[in-house]
C-alpha cells in the first residue's frame, strides 16, 4: 500500500468526529489508517464509537493505557507500517474528499522522498526541488502535519521524533539534510482548527532549538543553511511560541514572562537576528510568497515594538 495515516488521538474532541468522517468520506480509500489512541480521554474513546472506525476499509488500532505522546506513537508506527509512505495527523485536521486520491497520484508519478502544500494560489501547480533554496525554504510550513514522508527515508537515515520532548523542526531539518526530490503542491489538501488543549510544554520550543544549535551548528550543511535555519528558529519562537502561549494563558504575567523568555533566547542565540538575510531579502522571494512574508514581518514589527514599551 502507497500511503498510511498515522493518526494521534488524546484529548482534542472537539473536531475528532468530523475529521474521521472526512477521512471515511474519502474518494480513494486506498490507505491504511493507522489510528493511535495514546490513552485517549473518555470523551474521545466515545466519538471511536460513534463513528465506528472499523468502516476504514485498512485500520491498524494501536491503544496504549497510558498517555505516551506523540512522538512514541509516530515512532511505532513508522517502525511497524509496510506502507511507503506516511503522512501524520490528527484530530484538528478535516481533509479533502480529494486528498488520497491526490496524495496516490503524485506518489504514482513523481515518487519523492517528501511532498508537502503550500496553499498559497490553490492552482494545484506542482513544483520539484532537488536541493534547499531561498524560494523553497520559503514556502515550507513548519509543522510535521502538511507533509508526506517516504517510509524508506526516513529509515535510512534514522529519521524519528524525539521521544523525550516535542522536537518537530528537529525533524525536518534531518529531512532537509536527506532529501532527493522534494514536491511542493500548491493546493488546499486539508483545513486545520484552531487548537488551544495542547500536549506538549510549550518551552520545549527552546529546548528545540538549543539542541539543533548544539548538534548541528558547526556541520558543513547547516553552514550553507545557515540563514534558512536561524529564521526558522526565530519563526518557531515568534510565530509559534508566543501565540500559543498567548492562546493557552490570560494571566498577563506568564505572557510578560514568556515574552521575556523569547527577547533573550533570540538576543543571547542569535544576537543579529533581526538582520538575518531571509527577514530582509524582500527582493528574492517570489511574488507568490510576499503575502506570506509580509505577515511575518508585521508580526516581528509589533514583538520588537511590544520588547521597547516593556523595556524587555
Amino acid at each position: 500500500m502507497s500511503l498510511s495515516i498515522i493518526y494521534h488521538i488524546y484529548k482534542n474532541s472537539k473536531t475528532l468526529e468530523a475529521s474521521l468522517q472526512s477521512l471515511l468520506d474519502q474518494t480513494d480509500n486506498n490507505f491504511e489508517l493507522a489510528l493511535v489512541n495514546d490513552g485517549a480521554m473518555r470523551g474521545v474513546t466515545q466519538i471511536l464509537k460513534n463513528i465506528n472506525i472499523h468502516n476504514f476499509k485498512h485500520l491498524t488500532y494501536c491503544k496504549w493505557n497510558q498517555n505516551v505522546g506523540h512522538s512514541i506513537s509516530f515512532n511505532t508506527i513508522i517502525h511497524d507500517t509496510k506502507s511507503e509512505y506516511v503522512h501524520y495527523s490528527g484530530s484538528n485536521a478535516i481533509f479533502d474528499k480529494d486528498f488520497v486520491k491526490k496524495i496516490n497520484l503524485l506518489i504514482s508519478k513523481h515518487k519523492p522522498d517528501v511532498i508537502s502544500f503550500n496553499e498559497v494560489n490553490a492552482d494545484g501547480s506542482i513544483q520539484e526541488f532537488k536541493k534547499n533554496n531561498t524560494k523553497m525554504n520559503m514556502m515550507l510550513h513548519l509543522s510535521m502535519r502538511d507533509k508526506i514522508y517516504r517510509t524508506q527515508l526516513l529509515r535510512d537515515n534514522n529519521i524519528y521524533l524525539n521521544e523525550n520532548a516535542y522536537f518537530p523542526l528537529v525533524f525536518v531539518y534531518q529531512i532537509l539534510m536527506a532529501y532527493k526530490k522534494w514536491i511542493i503542491v500548491d493546493d488546499v489538501s486539508a483545513t486545520y482548527q484552531k487548537n488551544t488543549t495542547f500536549t506538549y510544554n510549550l518551552y520545549d520550543i527552546f529546548d528545540q532549538n538549543d539542541y539543533l544549535l548544539e548538534n548541528y551548528r558547526n556541520s558543513t550543511f547547516w553552514k550553507s543553511v545557515s540563514d534558512v535555519m536561524e529564521f526558522f528558529m526565530i519563526l518557531y519562537v515568534i510565530n509559534v511560541f508566543l501565540p500559543r502561549i498567548f492562546d493557552a494563558y490570560r494571566d498577563k504575567q506568564i505572557r510578560k514572562q514568556a515574552i521575556a523568555k523569547a527577547n533573550e533566547w533570540l538576543n543571547h542565540n542569535i544576537p543579529q537576528w533581526r538582520k538575518n538575510k531571509i527577514l530582509n531579502s524582500n527582493k528574492n522571494i517570489q511574488p507568490e510568497l510576499t503575502n506570506k512574508f509580509a505577515k511575518i514581518k508585521f508580526s516581528l514589527y509589533y514583538l520588537v515594538k511590544f520588547f521597547k514599551q516593556n523595556n524587555l
